[in-house]
């Protein structure tokens, strides 16, 4: 059975410690965001099967199964239940991927996804850091930290700073033109705290330039080239999707115009974060990324409209292009309006003229 996005709202997105959300609770924000969301849709809150979030630290103001405390906040019937997933990073992908397995599976026709972090108000690691002492001797690259992984990626793929900033430049200049036009207006839910509502993104920087950029110290190896301005800012925000079968959805006269497609894969060595990423092989070369579709088939010739990732790091990112993987989960997010999805996948070319292709099949294995 075939999975649909049929609608998603956010919070505006907030700089950690010094922006607007840094002082409201993540519980209470984040519950803001679904009750708007549900009204939106109109939705019967008896027919949702359950409530799937991702967080990175599942602890303090966003911890006790957070996932239950979103169905019982958003004032969903007492018996709605509610779960809460941990991938770090790709926590909140990983929970569409979840109900869309299940819809696939016939366990459910209608989820709630969604993803919950306030990194001013949760402590990085969590508020009691325990490493297991074996892996502090035998294998640190366990615990390694995004910084030192996006280094490690730049010096195998060859990235330059140059080329990391020049992205960065790039991200920076959408996200600008596309908030100055509106484009994210109908997306955002403006958060009321203290009389006040908080209704813009607080990560944007539209005034950066390559020559601010370049004179900025590397933010984490002596000698690297992985700066703050190629990194992604430590960020307080939520997100939510209603995530249906298409059955469910054509039933209940929803918008079919967002169907997904996603995978996740392991790490290796001192690329451990990438702990969604790369698939260990014997052959490097062979490395490639398939994304795996909702029971669709036949896909049209035209390219997916949105590949969306959950690592915003420009070393990460380009990587992740120019070696056909994926670096944490690259959730492909196909946006086909009514066209459908199948087998034979699609391919496209990037300017350094490599074929990415991506495919659909039963049986997963990256390595062939």
């Amino acid at each position: 059975m075939s999975s649909v996005i049929v609608d998603w709202r956010r919070t505006p997105f907030s700089r950690s410690h010094k922006g607007e959300l840094s002082e409201v609770r993540p519980d209470e924000f984040a519950s803001q965001v679904l009750v708007e969301l549900l009204n939106n849709l109109n939705i019967d809150p008896a027919e949702i099967d359950d409530v799937i979030v991702g967080c990175a630290y599942p602890e303090g103001e966003q911890g006790y199964n957070i996932g239950r405390l979103m169905a019982l906040m958003s004032g969903l019937p007492k018996e709605a239940p509610g779960v809460t997933i941990n991938r770090l990073c790709g926590s909140s992908m990983q929970a569409i991927m979840y109900a869309s397995a299940n819809i696939s599976a016939g366990w459910g026709e209608c989820f709630v996804c969604g993803g919950i972090e306030s990194m001013s108000r949760v402590k990085r690691r969590g508020f009691n850091w325990s490493p297991h002492p074996k892996f502090e001797t035998d294998f640190p690259e366990a615990y390694v930290n995004m910084g030192i992984t996006a280094e490690n990626v730049a010096e195998l793929y060859g990235i330059s700073r140059t080329e990391q900033e020049e992205f960065s430049l790039l991200s920076h200049t959408k996200s600008s033109n596309a908030e100055q036009s509106g484009k994210f207006a109908e997306e955002i839910v403006p958060i009321a705290h203290n009389d006040v509502l908080i209704s813009k993104d607080g990560c944007i920087r539209p005034n950066s330039t390559l020559e601010s950029m370049s004179r900025l110290d590397p933010a984490f190896l002596d000698g690297g080239t992985v700066t703050a301005a190629t990194s992604s800012p430590l960020t307080d925000g939520a997100v939510f999707s209603i995530i249906c079968s298409e059955d469910f959805a054509r039933k209940n006269e929803y918008p079919l115009t967002k169907d997904e497609s996603s995978e996740s894969q392991g790490g290796f060595e001192k690329f451990e974060s990438l702990y969604n990423a790369f698939e260990s092989s014997k052959d490097r070369r062979k490395w490639s990324l398939y994304g795996t579709l909702s029971g669709k088939k036949g896909w049209s010739d035209s390219e997916p409209k949105y590949h969306n990732s959950s690592e915003i790091l420009a070393q990460i990112i380009i990587g992740s292009i120019l070696l056909l993987s994926a670096l944490y989960v690259l959730v492909l997010t196909l946006i086909n309006r009514g066209r459908s999805i199948g087998s034979d996948g699609v391919s496209f070319t990037t300017e350094k003229g490599l074929v990415i292709g991506f495919k659909t099949i039963n049986k997963i294995d990256t390595r062939k």
